[in-house]
């Protein structure tokens, strides 16, 4: 009988931990496969400990009623429903994977990365923006880099939304008037108003959305399960005018569409965590999204 070959015997043992750690817990089976380098797009994968380098954490205040991110940036704990009030009066340190409050790391990752290599200005589009978290966050890390040239766009369908946008942008120290705010759906084509989608918003496409800009720094995408059918009619667009995109994702198939979509168009995938899922009642149910971080050579 053949001698099997260390590394094969390797292999099947890590297999079959794999799967005896699923049969005891069906969050196990959600690991994250390691595919953030490419055969015919080589790229150092981002490492943890680069993510937060050349950034000061702001130690703020405690204050009731909302809490401050590492950049100081103040959320109202009144944004969110009941579960989350235990957020008053917290002031969060530098992120730690395992440990990212609302946010996957990957996102974090990509974010950062984005205002460390911007020159002189920031663009950042967020879609699907709620309150407009990375908005500001990003605004507030480009001022830590002496950056006060900025622009800022976000897309949100929700008539609520916008308004606790309008709002987080205030008691940040920003004038929502002297920044894009749309009342939209992101999508793969234009309409107006669109009767299909659950809050009535208008939809827009990337190539609209984007056709007044030259180049934008990040956008960042949580446009719940539109984004492979967004980018794939608006890719042409983002590769000529986007450095650097995190998409939030909501299933393995649109994550595999995006990866088969960014790659075949020249885009290099700097890292990503897949979504997670629970199983209740022999059903599998979406648990966390996950994170893509994608940059483009090109722009």
């Amino acid at each position: 009988m053949a001698t099997v070959p260390l590394y094969v015997r390797t292999v099947l043992l890590s297999f079959q931990l794999l799967q005896y750690l699923a049969s005891r817990h069906p969050y196990a089976t959600c690991y994250q496969i390691n595919r953030s380098i490419h055969p015919s797009n080589p790229r150092r994968p981002m490492r943890d400990e680069d993510t937060f380098s050349g950034f000061t954490e702001v130690r703020s205040p405690s204050r009731p009623g909302a809490f401050y991110n590492f950049l100081g940036a103040m959320t109202r704990t009144d944004f969110f429903g009941p579960d989350l009030q235990w957020l008053s009066g917290q002031v969060f340190d530098f992120p730690v994977r395992g440990n990212v409050p609302f946010f996957e790391y990957e996102e974090w990752q990509g974010v950062m990365q984005a205002v460390r290599e911007a020159e002189g200005s920031w663009t950042c589009t967020e879609l699907g923006c709620g309150w407009g978290p990375w908005l500001v966050s990003t605004t507030l890390a480009a001022r830590q880099r002496g950056i006060n040239d900025v622009s800022l766009t976000g897309v949100e369908a929700s008539p609520s939304e916008i308004e606790k946008l309008r709002t987080h942008f205030r008691d940040n120290g920003l004038n929502a008037n002297h920044h894009t705010i749309i009342n939209a759906a992101i999508d793969d084509h234009d309409a107006d108003p669109a009767p299909e989608h659950p809050e009535g918003a208008a939809l827009l496409s990337l190539a609209t959305l984007l056709e007044p800009y030259r180049r934008v720094d990040l956008i960042h995408c949580d446009i719940q399960f539109a984004e492979a059918r967004s980018f794939r009619a608006g890719i042409q667009a983002v590769s000529e005018k986007v450095r650097r995109i995190v998409v939030g994702t909501h299933s393995r198939q649109i994550e595999d569409e995006l990866i088969d979509l960014f790659q075949a168009n020249g885009w290099q995938i700097e890292c990503e965590t897949p979504c997670r899922y629970f199983v209740n009642d022999g059903r599998v149910n979406l648990l966390a999204d996950g994170a893509q971080v994608w940059v483009n050579p090109r722009v």
